[in-house]
This record gives structure tokens, C-alpha cells and sequence, in this order.
């Protein structure tokens, strides 16, 4: 199989030591027989945009009468999303999802053009944040609030609709796990669980637990 491994926007910002893991788990599908194509899908950080602009204007229309029934009832950070998202008008709404039209057609050409059957990301930016400081703090210093740190990597592809899934590869040295990302062509949904299988078989992250605070130690379970 070809698997691509796209690095703008997906690599740009991750948590310290991160990098290494997934390279390492590129390391493990290349050892499996799969060919790995490093080549960016240069719509990657323009396909979040649009999937951040329809994720607003919806949750706005999901979660409006709950906030002004309880605002107190969410975190401030939720609570300034929906009112954002009131406030834009059915237009961008519109024009969000003629956006989304091209990323796809970008995201296909991606995977034809390079004979894709695959492609692999981080699923997160960072492992499990504190409960106390609900950011992640990437290397080179900057830092973003999980909200928006946690689906950095999933909303390109729910601008695109493709099958993804994610399998653990491996803990940062406070012992908490991270995943990799699976993405698929269009109703491919069996061979990127084989990948994802194959995967698991030949490193065994699955089989382990994380410890519950940090810094603790994991093991197998």
C-alpha cells in the first residue's frame, strides 16, 4: 500500500517530543511492506477554516436556546464559541460549504495523484492536558486551548467526509498516550482498518494503559 505522510499544518505544531512518534510509527507501516509518500495536500490548513466556519454557525444552532436558558451551565470558552457563531450570517454559512466542494475535490486530486491508499497524521496535537491549564503548549513556546488543539487534526478531514480513524502509538515521557491518524479514500472504511490492524499487531500500544496522573509509570495490562 502507498500511505501518505503530509507534514504542512499536520507537523507544524505538536507538542515537544511528538515528532518522534509518529515517525516512528511511519518507520512501523514502512517495515509492514507499505510505501510512505511524503507529499503535503497543500489545502490542508484552508480545509480547517472551512470546517471551523460550518462547526460554529451549526453548534450555534444546536446549543443556542441552552445558553441563553443557562449560560453558567458552560465553560466560558464554549459559551463564547455559540455566541460567535450567532452572529455570522447565512451567507458565510453558504459560501462555507461551496469551500468545502473544492477541498474535496483538492483532497481527491491528493490521493490520485499520488496513488494513495491512505494517509497518516497525528489525531491530536498533544496528549491529555491538566485540569488546571486547559492548554497545549507546543515547541518553539506557542500555545492554544484544547478546544481548539484537540480537533486541529480532524477538522481537514471533516471538511473532506473521508472514513479516519486512529490507533494509539506510543506515551510522552509523563507516560500519557498518544494516537496517529488513519484517513481513507471515500467508503474505504475496510482497508484503513486493516492498516490500523496491522498496526496495532506489530506494536502492541494498544495492549498498554496510561497511568492516571501525571509523570506515573505505564505498563502492559
Amino acid at each position: 500500500m502507498r500511505i501518505g505522510l503530509p507534514r504542512l499544518h499536520f507537523r507544524e505544531y505538536l507538542e515537544p517530543g511528538l515528532d518522534s512518534l509518529f515517525d516512528a510509527a511511519a518507520e512501523v507501516l514502512r517495515s509492514l511492506g507499505a510505501e510512505i509518500v511524503e507529499q503535503d495536500w497543500d489545502l490542508a490548513s484552508e480545509a480547517r477554516a472551512v470546517s471551523l466556519t460550518i462547526n460554529r454557525i451549526e453548534t450555534a444552532s444546536v446549543h443556542e436556546q441552552r445558553v441563553r436558558a443557562n449560560p453558567e451551565g458552560m465553560g466560558e470558552e464554549w459559551r463564547l464559541r455559540v455566541k460567535a457563531g450567532l452572529l455570522l450570517p447565512a451567507q458565510v454559512y453558504t459560501k462555507a460549504h461551496q469551500a468545502r466542494i473544492v477541498i474535496r475535490h483538492s483532497m481527491a486530486r491528493y490521493f490520485e495523484d499520488n496513488h494513495l491508499d491512505a494517509m497518516i497524521t497525528p489525531a491530536t496535537t498533544g496528549v491529555a492536558a491538566r485540569a488546571d491549564d486547559l492548554f497545549m503548549t507546543y515547541s518553539g513556546g506557542m500555545r492554544e486551548h484544547v478546544l481548539s488543539g484537540y480537533t486541529r487534526m480532524a477538522m481537514p478531514i471533516n471538511a473532506t467526509g473521508q472514513p479516519a480513524l486512529a490507533v494509539p502509538v506510543g506515551f510522552n515521557d509523563s507516560g500519557l498516550p498518544i494516537g496517529m491518524q488513519i484517513v481513507g479514500r471515500p467508503f474505504a472504511e475496510a482497508r484503513i482498518c486493516r492498516i490500523g490492524h496491522a498496526y496495532e499487531q506489530a506494536t502492541h500500544w494498544v495492549d498498554r494503559r496510561p497511568s492516571l496522573t501525571y509523570g506515573g509509570a505505564h505498563g502492559a495490562h
